[in-house]
């Protein structure tokens, strides 16, 4: 999709959700540049299915929907932003040895799930219901073509926590691997620390 009918899309998806002219040009021209940096970031992996997931996800209109409805990043452009930031966070982790596809596919897709969430109604965001966080994120994954590692699986799919919880690290095995890699710890970190920072944003 060109830069043009993107830009047409993004503008039809988020009509009447703002009143001024102006700041529906300010907020495409921003989603426009964050879809920049992502398949800038996303091109330079090597790895089949990379380009079907590019695809993917402009048609399922990642870029432009909110990481939440009432919580962190609820605006559009939300769950673009909220993962670069995971992203550049880990780049600030201690993950010596962890290749950086690695650390791209994990930073920027972890929230993958939330593609097909959420959705503007004129001045509201709704939301679809959706079974699963992490594992709907894996499967997408799975089913475009892109093959992760074990710890790229693991860290994705458990990025949301549990590791003091210790019901479900018996509950689920892989969990109990994951909270001790280094791919997790680093996502789990950054995804909680760029949600808590958007949070206080928000309340200024």
């Amino acid at each position: 999709m060109d830069k043009n009918a993107f830009e047409s899309k993004v503008r039809h998806k988020l009509r009447g959700w703002y009143s001024i002219q102006e700041w529906e040009d300010m907020a495409v021209e921003r989603i426009s540049k964050l879809r920049e940096e992502f398949q800038r970031l996303l091109s330079g992996i090597k790895r089949d299915g990379i380009a079907e997931l590019m695809e993917y996800l402009d048609e399922c209109g990642f870029y432009y929907r909110p990481s939440s409805g009432k919580r962190h990043h609820n605006y559009p452009g939300g769950l673009a932003e909220h993962c670069l930031g995971v992203y550049r966070k880990m780049l600030n982790c201690k993950l010596d040895g962890i290749s950086e596809d690695s650390i791209k596919l994990v930073g920027l897709l972890h929230d993958l799930c939330k593609c097909d969430m959420f959705y503007f109604q004129g001045r509201n965001i709704r939301q679809h219901m959706r079974q699963g966080h992490g594992s709907r994120s894996v499967r997408i994954l799975n089913r475009l073509g892109v093959m992760l590692t074990p710890e790229e699986y693991r860290a994705i799919r458990y990025h949301m926590g549990g590791a003091k919880d210790t019901n479900k690290l018996k509950q689920f095995p892989d969990l109990a691997i994951a909270v001790k890699e280094p791919l997790w710890k680093a996502v789990h970190h950054s995804d909680h620390e760029d949600a808590k920072e958007a949070c206080k944003r928000a309340r200024k």
